[in-house]
C-alpha cells in the first residue's frame, strides 16, 4: 500500500489474471473474479421489459408502464418433499412416485406466483419476471434409517444422487410443460438453459440413464421453461419437526434430546433406533439412561450392536468430508443452492481452512518416491499455477460447492452434569417397553402435545 486518496466516483476494476484467475499475494492464494462489470441504474433486460407495454400487461405488471427503472427484490416460493413417504414396503425407493409428486409440486408453486401477495412493488416485479420456485426436501436421514444405510455408506451416497436427479428431472419437465402452454419467463433468453444447458452440464457431471435427459433437452430447446429456478435445499427446521423428520439433508444431531414448545419440554428419541432395539429385546430404562449420559450417542454404549452404531451415528460422528461430497453430488441437480451445515467438535483455524478449501474443490498435490510433483489428469481437474508457472495445487470441479457453508455448528465448551440419570437395571416386559415409546411410534402428531405445532 502506497497511499489512500479520496477521489470522485469512477469505475473500479479488480486484478484480472487470465485462465485460472488465481494469484499469490504475500504468499496467500487469492481467487478473484474473472471481471467486474460496472452496472448502475436500469439493465438492458429490465429496460426492454419496462418499455414493452404489451409484455408488462401480459405479465400482470401493467402498473410499471412508464417507469424508468425498478429496484428488484428477490423472491422465491418454497416447498419441501418428505422423502420417507416414498419408501416401499419391501424397503426399496419409489422413484416414479417421487417424480409424480415433484412434478405436481412445481405446477402448484408456479401457480402461487400468480396468486401470491407481495409486500412491495419490487418483489412483485422480480417474481413475475423471473418466476423462480424452490422445491426442496426433508428427511433424507430418515430414509437412510428406514433402509438401514449408514449415512457415509456408498449405497446412501448413490441413493442421494438418484433422489435429487429424479426431483430435478421432474421439475424441469413440469416447467417445460408449463412453458408449452403459458410461455417462458420474461428473462429466459440468454440463460444457460435457453442454450440447452442443464445444471449438471454446468457442473461438468453426467446424469444416470434412469431418465431420458436427451429427449427433455430437445423439448426445452423448443419450448423453454416457465421458471428461472426450480430446485433448492432449504433448512426446513420447523416443518420437518412437525412431520417428524430430520431437517433437510442433515444427519441427526442426537438420538435423544429435549424439545421445548409452548406446552412444555419433552424428551424426544430416535424412533427408528428404538424400534430396532425393541426388536432385539435390548430397550429398557437402563439403556435409555446410558444414551442420555452419552448426549444421545450410542457409540460408547456396549449393549448396542455394531451395525446399529454405524446406522445411528450423530452428525458429529460423521466425517464432514462425506457431508461435503454428498452435497456436491446432489448440487449438480440443484439449480439454486443448498443450505448445508458443517458440524465440528472444537473447530480451529486449520480445520476451517481445510473444510473451506475442500468445499471449494482445492486439493494438495502429491509427490512420488523421488519427490517429484504428480500432476493429476482428468476432465474435472484444474491445476492451479503460481506466477512462475509452478503447480501449487489442483481443483476437483466435482466437489465445488456454490455455497460452501450455511452454518458452522460446534459442541458447547461445557457439558451439564446429568444428576437425574441414575443407573437402574430393572427389567421391563415388552408391553411396558412399547407403552413407553408409543407416542414416538404410533400417535397422531396432530394430537400429540410433544409433536404438534
Amino acid at each position: 500500500m502506497i497511499k489512500i486518496e479520496k477521489v470522485k466516483n469512477r469505475p473500479v476494476y479488480d486484478i484480472t489474471v487470465n485462465k485460472n484467475h488465481n494469484f499469490y499475494a504475500n504468499n496467500i492464494l487469492v481467487h478473484n473474479c474473472a471481471e467486474i462489470v460496472e452496472a448502475t441504474g436500469v439493465t438492458k433486460t429490465q429496460k426492454a421489459i419496462l418499455e414493452n407495454k404489451e409484455l408488462l400487461e401480459k405479465l400482470g405488471l401493467g402498473e410499471f408502464w412508464g417507469q424508468e427503472e425498478v429496484n428488484e427484490t428477490a423472491v422465491c416460493n418454497l416447498a419441501s418433499l418428505a422423502l420417507p413417504k416414498f419408501i416401499n414396503k419391501n424397503k426399496t425407493y419409489n422413484f416414479n412416485k417421487l417424480y409424480d409428486i415433484a412434478y405436481d409440486a412445481i405446477v402448484n408453486l408456479n401457480n402461487v406466483i400468480d396468486v401470491n401477495f407481495y409486500p412491495s412493488p419490487s418483489a412483485k416485479f422480480s417474481n413475475l419476471c423471473h418466476r423462480p420456485v424452490g422445491l426442496g426436501v426433508q428427511g433424507l436421514a430418515d430414509v437412510f434409517f428406514q433402509l438401514g444405510l449408514p449415512y457415509e455408506s456408498e449405497e446412501a451416497k448413490q441413493l442421494n444422487k438418484d433422489i435429487f436427479e429424479t426431483i430435478y428431472y421432474a421439475s424441469i419437465k413440469a416447467s417445460c410443460d408449463l412453458a408449452k402452454v403459458q410461455g417462458t419467463y420474461a428473462t429466459y433468453e440468454g440463460s444457460p438453459i435457453s442454450q440447452g444447458k442443464f445444471q449438471f452440464d454446468l457442473w461438468g457431471t453426467k446424469p444416470s440413464k434412469r431418465w431420458d435427459w436427451d429427449k427433455l433437452r430437445e423439448e426445452v430447446k423448443k419450448y423453454g421453461v416457465r421458471n428461472s429456478l426450480t430446485t433448492c435445499i432449504m433448512p426446513t427446521a420447523s416443518t420437518a419437526s412437525i412431520l417428524g423428520n430430520e431437517a433437510s439433508c442433515e444427519a441427526q444431531t442426537s438420538n435423544m434430546y429435549t424439545r421445548s414448545v409452548l406446552s412444555g419440554t419433552f424428551i424426544m428419541v430416535n424412533k427408528y433406533l428404538v424400534k430396532e432395539l425393541v426388536k432385539l429385546g435390548l430397550w429398557n430404562e437402563n439403556l435409555r439412561k446410558k444414551i442420555i449420559a452419552e448426549n444421545g450417542s450410542v457409540q460408547n454404549v456396549p449393549e448396542v450392536p455394531t451395525n446399529l452404531k454405524e446406522i445411528f451415528k450423530t452428525v458429529y460422528e460423521i466425517k464432514q468430508r462425506d457431508v461435503i461430497e454428498m452435497a456436491a453430488d446432489r448440487g449438480a441437480f440443484i439449480d439454486q443452492t443448498q443450505s448445508m451445515n458443517i458440524f465440528m467438535d472444537s473447530p480451529n483455524f486449520a480445520k476451517l481452512t481445510a473444510m473451506h478449501f475442500y468445499g471449494w474443490g482445492r486439493r494438495n498435490l502429491m509427490t512420488n518416491e523421488n519427490g517429484e510433483v504428480i500432476i493429476p489428469q482428468g476432465e474435472n481437474i484444474q491445476v492451479i499455477y503460481d506466477s512462475e508457472g509452478k503447480a501449487r495445487c489442483y481443483k476437483d470441479k466435482r466437489y465445488t460447492l456454490k455455497t460452501g457453508i450455511y452454518y458452522l455448528r460446534n459442541k458447547s465448551a461445557a457439558d451439564a452434569v446429568k444428576f437425574t440419570v441414575q443407573q437402574d437395571t430393572a427389567k421391563k416386559t415388552v408391553e411396558e417397553q412399547m407403552a413407553e415409546i408409543s407416542c414416538s411410534l404410533d400417535s397422531d402428531p396432530g394430537e400429540c402435545m410433544a409433536c404438534g405445532s
